[in-house]
């Protein structure tokens, strides 16, 4: 059986937020469509259950061309959101780069809870963004992003139960 990781998120993080950003980085374009920051090739699809979702990447990617994670709704005590991809380098450096933007922990195998990576959340209000300006601020943030590189998965290798 594969070993996993644990990608844990703040609660009022949106899927669509995290998609985007795991397309972003990597390595998907993104791009403004009427005004919204879309990328292509990050989809949002229902799972097993109402409680979890899938997140599917294709396309021209740093490590191969096509990815896919679960994505839960609820979780255990309902205080994060949580993604179950498996303990390789490329998903490693795929959630730090998660939580580095969102802010929450990233259990590296999903039987050694000591070894981990994590960042304060980021505020409600950005995580949200309602209000006009913090919702540019917001996207504007994530289009920013820079994709992973091959150093940076080569980097993470130690961290990988595969």
């Amino acid at each position: 059986m594969a070993v996993g990781s644990r990608i844990m998120l703040p609660p009022a993080v949106r899927v669509k937020d995290v998609a985007k950003c795991l397309g972003i980085l990597a390595g998907l374009s993104p791009h403004r469509e009427d005004g919204y920051l879309e990328v292509n090739g990050v989809s949002i699809s229902p799972a097993h259950s109402e409680a979890m979702c899938s997140i599917g990447l294709s396309g021209r990617m740093v490590e191969g061309r096509s990815h896919s994670v679960y994505y839960f709704f609820e979780s255990e005590g309902g205080d994060y959101r949580l993604l179950l991809p498996p303990s390789t380098p490329f998903w490693i450096t795929l959630g730090k780069g998660l939580v580095d933007f969102f802010g929450g922990r990233i259990i590296y195998r999903s039987y050694d809870r000591k070894s981990y990576y994590s960042r304060a959340p980021r505020s409600n209000e950005f995580l949200v963004h309602f209000d006009k300006a913090v919702n540019k601020k917001f996207y504007l943030a994530m289009e920013s992003l820079d994709s992973i590189t091959t150093r940076d998965i080569i980097h993470n290798r130690k961290f990988a139960a595969q």
